[in-house]
């Protein structure tokens, strides 16, 4: 009689913990308070420095699910971090605009944080799947208002997350890295191939991590180790389009023109759309002299950039080999509107040999008129 009594009493406990947990999610068992966003973030952090990030998350979650319910500010986070052109008053500032303007951008910084810390903090976790659809989140914040300082902010949010992780050496880890780099290196930030480097250290075989640092040697005409991690990204992943477009590239500034043009071809093939493709297999054509092949990939390469200047100059290239010296004098015009380019900003869009030999001669008749 005693046990079943006793049993009666367990499930009506249990009932009463179910009701209870379902009408205050969130809430603090024993002061019955509701946290804050700030509370959810402190708390959130202090879990992040113990490597503890299936917790962190929910408080991140909660913090997110705060901010939806009253979009504001945190002033947490504020005490964390300073916007470079802002003065330290200018939230409480006795200038209603100045004021509207500072809690406007406090309150999209807020926004695009809880994303971001929730993009990486489940990277961490291992949610992959999570960590991709936050950080598309991050993106999504971007608009024609939220341009400048969405870029001000990543530097920003991302050294106080960082400063926060403890650290270690496993795939979770450099992915982690990576994402971070994707978001410093789109921010403009130098140190985001320091991140790129880390991250490939931990996971040499990843593709996307390969790749992503090949883009960033070949933007700094580091050919040789682009090309050796554009072919490792390849291996890990085959048929990867822009790949082979970065590939192609590090193969032409390297004198290998027939695998240049290899690789080149194969990208064209499975991005049909892109000029990328088109302009490598146009250089190439021109090392080689030939002309129709250079006259017909630079009309397709300008075409499908809009009639982008360097597109543009690379025809004016193909013209001045045809003999067609008033179309490429026309198509420097068009592309430069008399502000010509110097030669070394020539070389960092991947110019050399014939060509860049070809464009200057054409720059230089340009400047003498």
């Amino acid at each position: 009689m005693n046990d079943k009594n006793t049993l009666i009493k367990i499930v009506l406990i249990t009932f009463q913990i179910v009701v209870c947990s379902l009408t205050f999610v969130g809430q603090d068992i024993v002061t019955g308070k509701v946290p804050s966003m700030d509370d959810s973030l402190k708390t959130g952090f202090d879990l992040l420095t113990k490597g503890k990030y299936a917790d962190a998350r929910i408080q991140f979650e909660a913090a997110q699910a705060s901010f939806t319910k009253t979009p504001e500010p945190s002033q947490w986070l504020f005490t964390k971090i300073r916007l470079p052109d802002e003065n330290e008053g200018d939230a409480a500032s006795k200038d209603p605009q100045i004021r509207q303007i500072t809690g406007w951008r406090h309150t999209m910084g807020t926004r695009q944080a809880i994303t971001t810390f929730l993009a990486l903090t489940s990277q961490l976790q291992g949610d992959k799947r999570a960590a991709d659809k936050y950080f598309d989140g991050i993106y999504k914040l971007q608009s024609a208002l939220w341009g400048v300082s969405w870029r001000t902010f990543v530097p920003l949010i991302q050294s106080v997350f960082h400063l926060a992780i403890p650290q270690d050496n496993n795939e979770n880890h450099a992915r982690y890295l990576y994402l971070s780099g994707i978001l410093l290196e789109d921010a403009g930030e130098e140190i985001a191939l320091t991140f790129f480097e880390r991250a490939l250290k931990m996971a040499p075989k990843d593709p996307e991590i390969a790749a992503n640092l090949a883009s960033s040697y070949l933007m700094k005409l580091r050919a040789v180790e682009a090309k050796a991690l554009a072919q490792t990204s390849l291996a890990g992943k085959p048929q990867q389009g822009r790949v082979l477009i970065d590939l192609a590239t590090a193969e032409w500034l390297l004198g290998e023109l027939d695998n240049a043009e290899k690789h080149a071809s194969e990208a064209a093939a499975l991005l049909p759309q892109l000029p990328g493709p088109h302009v490598t297999l146009a250089l190439v054509a021109i090392e080689k002299g030939d002309i129709v092949k250079a006259l017909k990939e630079t009309d397709i390469g300008v075409k499908f950039s809009d009639r982008h200047p360097f597109y543009l100059a690379v025809q004016a290239i193909a013209f001045e080999l045809a003999g067609k010296k008033p179309e490429a004098d026309n198509n420097i015009k068009e592309a430069y509107n008399g502000q010509l380019p110097t030669e070394d900003l020539l070389k960092g869009w991947f110019l050399r040999g014939k060509p860049l030999d070809i464009l200057l001669t054409i720059l230089k008749r340009q400047k003498n008129k």
